[in-house]
């Protein structure tokens, strides 16, 4: 059997201006952040000599 948890994270910030000289006082301003959680499963059954059945599950939450 094989299991395994994945996290992830990233956050994003942008300031957009129009000119070089105004970058101080940004027009748009845009932050943002993500996370995301997944678990996992998969196991491997040899139901007879010619035939191996495998079967997994994955959970995934994403937050934004």
């Amino acid at each position: 059997m094989v299991a395994g948890l994945d996290l992830t994270r990233w956050d994003y910030a942008l300031a957009r201006s129009n000119a070089p000289g105004s970058i101080g006082q940004p027009f748009n301003r845009i932050d943002a952040r993500q996370d995301n959680a997944g678990a996992y499963l998969l196991d491997t059954v040899e139901v007879a000599d010619i035939l191996v059945l495998n079967a997994g599950a994955r959970y995934e939450r994403q937050r934004i």
